[in-house]
Order: structure tokens, then sequence, then C-alpha cells
């Protein structure tokens, strides 16, 4: 029985495809559309997950929708009017989208999709960010937190998981909303609100909490563990646009213009400050989430899905808590990710169908293949044969790195998640003191204060870094921070960033032999088991997809090797 899953029209979109309970494709519509965060209705990756599993829509048991268009109509109005007349001009522009398309939303899906009106369903947006985390985490029961921007009503949400069951148990309603928070104060330090939210918690590494009293204020915080947020300050309940106030300013100081330098260090580092005093004010704020979760839900596991639970320092902050034993992060944590949700959730609770299904990898996408309508032709003259079996797959690739090159990957099935996992990553060792420096030249361009994550095979993280027995699953996802020990740091003082953390990523030999024995061979030539891994694409545009958009990469940046599969393209 075939299941899909749909989300659309939040930070991103994507789609989901459940064969008798088990993903067996997963996509989000960037990656075809090439639009950053796109959000529209993901018909190109509805297409291609059907094109995966070789089946027709009239094949789909049911096609789920992530949240309920009524309910978000209904919170969207209802703002709209309550702030009237500031709202009178987004009011106009949410009218025209909600009446053209996402009210008729059932009619369209059908139409689109190919799939007969009566096997269209619902579910709500915070059920389907819970089902993704708690469905796929492997236990029984668990206590489930939901940080996001916004779904129906709730934007944040509480769950008791247990068995095919969740049940609420509490929330906090729109507008005040964390994620909308952190959106708003993205903006106002010059980023652009939902594409650029993670970018708020690197830079937060570089200040300290100069601005905590204005963020008590913004942020604040009640005895029961909910928490509400200062209206006067920000906009974004009824404009997504423009989301702040001067308030805000008068609070601050003033915004920093899109462009202008970046204030993170040196004599003035107020733009890392005001990051930094926002996650410090965020983390006490889910100390107050967490500990409402402990007194209602017996349970020693946590479940956690929504924007902020991509941010790797929350995560860490989250499991060195206490409060849980262990913990779970939706690898795909954003509104894409919620299409894996609403199509479990309807497997699960609405069918009444048991649970086998535990997640340990997030490699559901396609494998690297020619664009819609092209060949690739000429792609076999510009390239080598190099082995395919991991062994010496593994050994080429450590042999390239070892000398010092950027070596692009595109290999296996995409990664449905919020971090690129090796599949479709740029790899440099981390052996290498100026690697950061040429990955940044020659390829990412990314701002200086921004950290790149590294790749390590699973039984070295235990002997080189301080992981926290509860954040275990996470590292396998890029989704927590954490300190090397001490003799890592002796030998390789370079890897940490500025606050004394890494993002690591634990290369599971199972799920990812190739780089598993990349990594190996990368140690036995370096010492060190470790290699910078991040997204194969430029900075600004998507991770690649097809053959052609790996092909047009290569060949506008620096990198001194592509490897697509087994065959390797060099200058």
């Amino acid at each position: 029985m075939f299941l899909l899953g749909v989300s659309a029209f939040g930070d991103s979109s994507g789609a989901c495809l459940l064969a008798d309970g088990v993903p067996v494709a997963a996509a989000m519509e960037e990656r075809f559309t090439r639009i950053k965060g796109d959000a529209g209705l993901p018909l190109r990756a509805v297409r291609a997950c059907l094109r995966q599993a070789s089946i027709e829509p009239q094949q789909l048991e049911h096609a789920i929708f992530y949240e309920k268009p009524l309910r978000r109509f209904e919170r969207t109005f209802i703002t709209q009017l309550a702030n009237f007349p500031r709202s009178s001009g987004p009011f106009a522009e949410h009218l025209f989208h909600w009446l053209g398309e996402r009210l008729w939303l059932k009619g369209q899906l059908s139409t689109e999709l190919g799939v007969a009106l009566d096997k269209i369903l619902f579910t709500e947006h915070q059920v389907a960010h819970a089902s993704s985390a708690f469905f796929a985490s492997g236990f029984d029961e668990a206590a489930v937190l939901c940080v996001d921007g916004a779904g129906e009503w709730d934007s944040t949400a509480l769950f008791h998981g247990r068995g095919l069951q969740l049940d609420a148990v509490g929330g906090v309603r729109f507008p005040h909303s964390l994620g909308w928070l952190v959106s708003s104060v993205a903006q106002f330090l010059g980023f652009i609100p939902g594409t650029d939210d993670h970018k708020l918690g690197e830079l937060a590494r570089h200040g300290t909490p100069k601005f905590q009293s204005q963020f008590e204020q913004l942020l604040i915080i009640h005895a029961d563990g909910s928490y509400s947020i200062d209206q006067n300050a920000f906009r974004f309940a009824f404009d997504v646009q423009r989301t702040f106030t001067p308030a805000l300013e008068a609070a601050l100081g003033p915004r920093r213009v899109p462009g202008a330098s970046l204030r993170a260090s040196g004599a003035d580092t107020r733009d890392a400050d005001i990051a930094a005093s926002l996650f410090q004010r965020l983390g006490q704020a889910l100390d107050g989430l967490l500990e409402t979760l402990r007194r209602k839900v017996p349970s020693r596991n946590l479940c956690l899905a929504g924007s902020l639970a991509s941010d790797p320092w929350l995560n860490a902050h989250i499991a060195n808590h206490g409060a849980f034993e262990r913990v779970f992060v939706a690898p795909a944590s954003r509104d894409a990710g919620a299409a894996l949700g609403a199509a479990l959730y309807a497997w699960h609770t609405g069918l009444g169908k048991p649970r086998g299904w535990c997640q340990r990898h997030a490699f559901f996408g396609e494998s690297i293949r020619p664009q819609e309508g092209e060949s690739g032709s000429g792609a076999d003259q510009r390239s080598k044969q190099i082995p395919s079996d991991a062994s010496a797959w593994g050994m080429h690739v450590a042999d390239r790195l070892a000398r010092g090159q950027l070596v692009g990957i595109a290999r296996g099935a995409a990664e449905f998640s919020s971090r690129s996992l090796g599949h479709r990553s740029v790899l440099a060792s981390a052996a290498d003191q100026g690697a950061k420096r040429k990955l940044n030249e020659s390829l990412k361009r990314r701002e200086d204060f921004r950290p790149m994550a590294i790749a390590v095979t699973e039984d070295a993280a235990q002997r080189l870094f301080e992981i926290p027995a509860a954040g275990r699953a996470l590292t396998r996802y890029k989704l927590l921070a954490v300190r090397p020990l001490p003799a890592l740091l002796k030998r390789a003082p370079h890897l940490s960033n500025i606050d004394g953390t890494c993002v690591i990523q634990c290369v599971d030999s199972e799920h990812d032999t190739h780089l598993d024995c990349c990594l190996r061979e990368l140690e036995a030539r370096t010492g060190l088991p470790l290699a910078y891994c991040v997204s194969l694409n430029a900075r600004g545009d998507t991770t690649v997809r097809t053959l052609d958009d790996a092909l047009r990469l290569f060949d506008r940046c620096k990198l001194d090797a592509l490897i697509i599969e087994d065959r390797v393209y060099e200058r």
C-alpha cells in the first residue's frame, strides 16, 4: 500500500512516499526548481517520488497534506483583522493567495496529482511535525516537542507519543512564536528571514549576551513554562515581509542594512552579541518547555521537530539539560520534512498499522540523473572510470583528500535532510589547516563566522569528541554541536569553532560504506579520520540534483575533482 505525504506553503515544501509504512522516496521541491527554500506545491518532488517507486498516481491509497487549510486561513484572517489598519497592505496580498489557490487545495491536489478527491486527506501542521520525529524514532513512547513558526494556530506544541497515538498535552498559540522571533531578528540583522535563520545560531558563537535584559522583555517566560512575545516590537502576526517595528530598533539599536559589514569580530561585535543574547533567551524558553513536558509526560525519551530543531547548539543545550535520557530529532525537521510526518501519521494513527520502521539514515532521494529533457551528453568523454567497490573507492578519494584536494561527491540516493550528509557533498581533509579557507574561496564564499561540519567514523567519534549520551542519535545528521576531547584539540586546534565546539556527522558504516571507507583510509594517511563535509552547491544555490547541475557547478568553481558515482572529472 502506497501513501504520499505532501507539504507546502510554509518555509519549504516536500513530498514523501511510503510503501507499507516504510519511506521509499522523498524529495524537497527546491532541488527541482533551484529556488532556495521553495515552498510552492511540490509537484516535481511528487513526480520524482512516484518515478522512484515506478508507480502511477492511481496506485496511491491516499495523499495526505500536512495541515488543514481552512484552519490556517482562519488564523490568518483573524490575526489580520485584529491588527487592522496596520495590516491593510499585507491583508490584500494574503487574501489574494488564499482565495486564489490555497482554500481550494483539495481540488488542486486531486487535479495536479491525478488522485481521486476521496483519497485526499489532511492532518494538522504540528501533528505532522511530531509524527516525523516520533514515528521515526524507534521509541515506543516519548515526550514530543515541536517548536516552529506557526501551523494552523499552534506555534509550539507538546505531545505524548504512545504506540500509534500522539496526544496533545500543551502548546503556545500564534502570534507568540519562537520560530518567527528568530526569523524577525534574522531580518533585523540583514539576513533573509526564513531562508537564513540558521545563520543566527552560528553567529551567536561569536558574541556574548550583552542584550540579555532587552531579550527578557522581548521574550517573556512565564512560571508555567509557556512564553509570550512583545507584539509591539514585531509585525510577523500580519506581515511576513516586514517583520519588526521601530520598537525593536529602540531596544537593540539600528538595524543592519543587508550587505553592510557584519559586526561580529574585533572591537565591535554588536550583531553577534544580539544573536548570542537571542539564543541564550531561547535556551531559557526551551528549559521552561522541557520542564513542562517532564511534568506532563512520564517519559525519559524526547522527540524534536520544527524549524528550531535544526539548530545543533540548541539541540546540544537540550541533550545536556538532563531532563531526558534519549533525544531524537527529525533529520528533515522543517516544513518539507513534515511530508514524511503526514504520511506516517496517516499510516499508523489513521489506518492503525503497526510500527516497525526506525530511521537510521536520510538517503531517500533520487540517484543523480540528467536534467529532464537533457542527456548529460559529453559527460563520459570528460570523465574517467574509478573503482566502484567501497574500499577501493574510499582509497581513491582519500588519496585526493590527503593531497589537499577539494573533492565534490554525488553518489547514491540524495539526502532528505536539513543537512548534506556525504551523498551530495564537498569533502576536504580536516587535517589540512588551510582547508576551510580553500573551501570558502573555491566554492562556498560563506560569511567568515560560519563553521563547517566534520564527518567522522562512528567509532572514532567516541574517542575524539565529548558526545552527550542523550544526543548520540543526532550526530548522524549534523544536528548536534559537541566538544573535541583534549587529545584531538592538541593535535588539531584549528578544528573547533570560536566557542570550542564542532558540528559532526558520525558516518554509519552500514548505511554509507563508501564514506566510511574513505575516512578510514584518510586516517591511515593523515592520522585523522576526519573530513570537512559541506553541501555540493555554491552560496545562494540549492544542493545539486542532476548531473547537469553538478557539471555546471564544477565548471564555475575551483573544485579539484568531481566524483559522480564511479566516474571522476578533473581540471
